[in-house]
């Protein structure tokens, strides 16, 4: 019996993944928000440099519980925000979080692999209003792709 409960247990915890940076060592988060699936030329940019908000956005995606992007089709047309931190000394690291709905959110870390999470919010909705916004070249933003 205790085997058969240690195995029911040991299958429901979940795999978590972080971006890998602490918010002490973050300068900038640059956020720029977009349609997933569709090539667009231009994207907006938002600059967060308000420690608060860093701290934020670092823990949003510090030991978040994922499992395998599963039913990916579902992502066109879907809000994303691509997400770069660029530390104190210059490093720049990157990932993408679609929005699908709740419950529904996918991650592309900057190693090529993804994710889907039940945890998340449209990024857009939050970081939008109050920083500096501005229409750049999607080239500058990145945008990553499902696997």
């Amino acid at each position: 019996m205790a085997i058969v409960a240690t195995l029911v247990v040991t299958g429901c915890i979940a795999q978590k993944r972080s971006v890998g940076v602490q918010a002490a060592d973050v300068a900038k988060v640059e956020l720029y928000f977009y349609t997933y699936g569709t090539d667009p030329r231009t994207v907006e940019r938002t600059t967060i440099t308000s420690p608060g908000l860093i701290e934020e956005l670092t823990s949003a995606f510090t030991d978040v519980p994922v499992s395998a992007p599963n039913d990916t089709e579902q992502t066109k047309g879907a809000r994303a925000a691509g997400v770069r931190y660029t530390t104190k000394d210059g490093r720049r690291i990157e990932l993408t979080q679609i929005f699908v709905e709740p419950s529904v959110v996918f991650i592309l870390w900057q190693d090529g692999s993804a994710n889907r999470t039940e945890l998340g919010v449209p990024l857009v909705d939050y970081y939008r209003e109050g920083d500096p916004t501005e229409v750049v070249s999607a080239d500058e933003a990145p945008i990553a792709r499902l696997p």
